[in-house]
């Protein structure tokens, strides 16, 4: 079925029920690296690829990074940065928390039709706008409160407010849409590309 970069360019916007199913199956995957110890580091929509089936598949692990135990941190700066956690653009130490900001940013991005951020010509003035400005937040009156808040706590600046893909897999809002377990997301997909 290709990329979800790909669907958003085709068809639009994806509806708010349909990402949350999406999101959940993402969210399996990260739960499952962090698992594995590892962190995925490239997270953007053509890393995501949905199947006939309603299956989101996480892919591009070249940049993947293994560590020692649950509480490491990785210090390099790889990645595709328009969609990298603020403390990887500053060259801070970051830890699983990082693929979560960038979860957060496909999902608004997916959801809305558009990058978050304004894309400026040259990588250090987007650089700084991730820095200087405050994180993105879904247009007021488009979206569910339980999105809104989803949203916030995955583009929480502060990496230690993030919450834990095994933490957001129980979200309000993935609950709201039906997202509660990863065959039910699936189907729920899958009944959504059937109807297309």
């Amino acid at each position: 079925g290709g990329s979800l970069s790909n669907a958003l360019s085709q068809i639009g916007p994806i509806p708010e029920a349909e990402l949350a199913n999406m999101t959940y199956q993402t969210l399996w995957a990260l739960a499952y690296l962090k698992r594995e110890k590892r962190l995925h580091r490239d997270i953007k929509p053509s890393n995501l690829l949905v199947n006939s089936r309603g299956e989101v598949k996480l892919t591009d692990f070249g940049v993947s990074k293994e560590l020692n135990n649950s509480i490491a941190m990785c210090g390099t700066f790889v990645g595709t940065f328009k969609y990298m956690a603020p403390e990887r653009v500053q060259s801070l130490p970051y830890s699983y928390q990082a693929d979560i900001w960038s979860l957060g940013l496909c999902i608004l991005e997916l959801a809305t039709g558009r990058y978050p951020y304004p894309m400026d010509s040259a990588c250090i003035e987007m650089v700084q706008t991730i820095l200087e400005s405050d994180a993105p937040k879904p247009p007021a009156g488009h979206f569910s409160p339980e999105f809104e808040e989803f949203i916030g706590v995955c583009l929480n600046k502060d990496p230690k407010q993030r919450l834990p893909a095994e933490v957001l897999l129980q979200s309000p809002w993935l609950q709201r849409n039906g997202a509660t377990s990863y065959g039910q997301s699936v189907a729920n997909v899958a009944s959504w590309i059937a109807s297309m």
